[in-house]
């Protein structure tokens, strides 16, 4: 009888096996912040080995998400408001209808557009922010450049394009013709840290002779886009 089974029950081992290795979605209390430890819901005691998180700064009494497969045990996320809390809506500064680049070519001005914002204090957020214009008119061979100024707690990352801009923290996305009709968006992905008041700040430039007169961009826009709580 015993080796009419040993097919099914060498099945059933295997098949258990693949069960152990799939991941379950559990929830625990933290019962100990160092070194973490953790009791999973319907467990009498703590688990043995202290388990991976990618949730920093967690407390006793904490309620958390945990993924458990294998006998390995990983936070994947804390209750709270991280999990309810909606996203700011997108801000917006606009622009007069045209406004004029005086600046010597290839100097920088300030065109007096700007955009503050602070996120929540508890909570860092991951935001797109884009400059926009519809055009611009001026010299055959003169080009505009448009770019955004920030000021505050941010540092951008080290794909900020080098373009020399007016301090460290500034980036320019694009140039364009003085018969371009399109619209540009370009967009850059920042993180804000929460609490800090951020100024975004629209620049132009011309870069390109000739140095005397002056080109028209129309319809300047700053677009700040929140995408997801970091």
């Amino acid at each position: 009888m015993v080796d009419l089974l040993r097919p099914v029950l060498d099945q059933i081992a295997k098949l258990w096996g693949r069960i152990d290795l799939m991941p379950v979605i559990r929830w625990a209390t933290v019962v100990q912040a160092s070194p973490l430890r953790v009791t999973l819901d319907g467990d009498l005691e703590p688990l043995a080995l202290s388990p991976q998180t990618t949730v920093p700064s967690l407390s006793v009494g904490d309620r958390v998400l945990c993924v458990e497969q294998h006998r390995r045990v990983t936070i994947i996320q804390a209750a709270g408001l991280r999990d309810v809390r909606s996203l700011p809506d997108a801000r917006y500064a606009i622009g007069p209808s045209s406004f004029t680049v005086t600046a010597a070519a290839s100097s920088w001005q300030n065109v007096g557009l700007s955009l503050t914002y602070t996120p929540p204090a508890d909570l860092w957020v991951d935001v797109e922010v884009s400059a926009e214009v519809a055009g611009g008119t001026g010299a055959t061979i003169s080009y505009t450049m448009i770019g955004v100024n920030v000021t505050g707690g941010l540092t951008l990352g080290p794909d900020t394009p080098p373009d020399g801009g007016p301090v460290a923290s500034q980036w320019t996305r694009f140039s364009f013709s003085p018969v371009h009709t399109a619209i540009e968006n370009p967009t850059k992905r920042v993180l804000l840290p929460g609490g800090v008041e951020t100024v975004f700040t629209f620049w132009a430039r011309r870069n390109a002779v000739p140095s005397a007169g002056s080109n028209v961009c129309n319809y300047s826009m700053i677009t700040l886009r929140p995408v997801r709580w970091a």
